[in-house]
């Protein structure tokens, strides 16, 4: 790829990441509560902390940056319900004890264990890390109103994630991938840098 294109790129990221140029006030919102907070914290990080530094336990060198941006998104958006679909998901089990909601591990939903309970619905947000997960259950996901955080996506999900959401947000990082659906607003994408 074209060096400047590169460079284009990376200047746009950075400049969305810090609400220059994002136009929705939605967007502009999430991104100021959750993307770029400024420097205070929440208590939930202390939880998250406290999982991660666990002796004997290891995990990858993005994890608690990836919880932490989880927590804040989780609180911005209001969620009720957290599911996650990780190979290692007590960070994000934490995440969500800090926002002061549930979570579901996403494999009971697919078991269908039961389903009034597991079912996706609006108001819920999903983590997934890797290939966790098909992009079909993505689609079905979005279709059901529930927010995704996908961390080192495929392309084929990401471009799941892109065309099972007609309305909401699409923010675009070199690692993470964030969709809002949401029915009353126009679809908008941003390239972040996470």
């Amino acid at each position: 790829m074209n060096p400047l294109t590169l460079l284009a790129n990376a200047y746009l990221r950075w400049r969305h990441s810090h609400g220059f140029g994002v136009h929705s006030p939605f967007a502009y919102n999430l991104v100021t509560m959750a993307v770029r907070p400024g420097k205070y914290g929440y208590y939930g990080y202390e939880l998250i902390d406290r999982v991660i530094l666990t002796p004997g336990k290891r995990y990858d060198r993005d994890v608690r940056r990836d919880a932490r941006l989880l927590l804040r998104l989780l609180v911005a958006l209001g969620s009720r319900r957290l599911l996650i679909a990780a190979a290692d998901p007590e960070p994000f089990r934490a995440a969500a004890e800090g926002a002061g909601i549930g979570c579901v591990e996403m494999d009971r939903i697919s078991a269908g264990t039961n389903p009034s309970e597991c079912a996706p619905q609006e108001g819920d947000c999903a983590v997934i890390r890797g290939e966790s997960v098909s992009p079909d259950e993505i689609a079905t996901l979005l279709k059901n109103g529930c927010a995704i955080m996908m961390t080192n996506p495929s392309p084929a999900m990401t471009d799941a994630l892109n065309s099972s959401i007609s309305n909401g947000t699409i923010f675009t990082g070199t690692r993470i991938v964030l969709g809002i659906p949401r029915r009353d607003m126009a679809l908008v994408s941003y390239s972040m840098k996470f």
